[in-house]
């Protein structure tokens, strides 16, 4: 879980260098809720989810590292789900 600053820049500058990502990822979790439903951050996250495919993994993480994302948990989908996608958390500055 990576423990994001408490302010809306420090945010503002992490989403900014995620959207600048290629191919893009795919943002879950709270930050996709405010996204989708205020249009704005609403409140602190204690952390950002995001949804990527598997044969993706390991461009995602040398992605990440330098964004700061240090070590990840990878969440497989349940059995039996059709779809190849993974969710991945990451702790940064550790």
């Amino acid at each position: 879980m990576q423990q994001l600053p408490p302010d809306r820049d420090g945010y503002r500058l992490l989403l900014k260098q995620l959207a600048a990502l290629s191919p893009p990822l795919f943002v879950m979790g709270g930050f996709a809720e405010d996204a989708l439903l205020h249009h704005r951050i609403t409140r602190q996250h204690g952390d950002l989810d995001v949804l990527i495919v598997r044969s993706q993994l390991n461009q995602r993480l040398q992605q990440l590292k330098p964004l700061g994302f240090a070590e990840f948990e990878v969440y497989v989908p349940i059995a039996g789900c059709v779809r190849d996608d993974s969710q991945l958390w990451g702790d940064a500055g550790q």
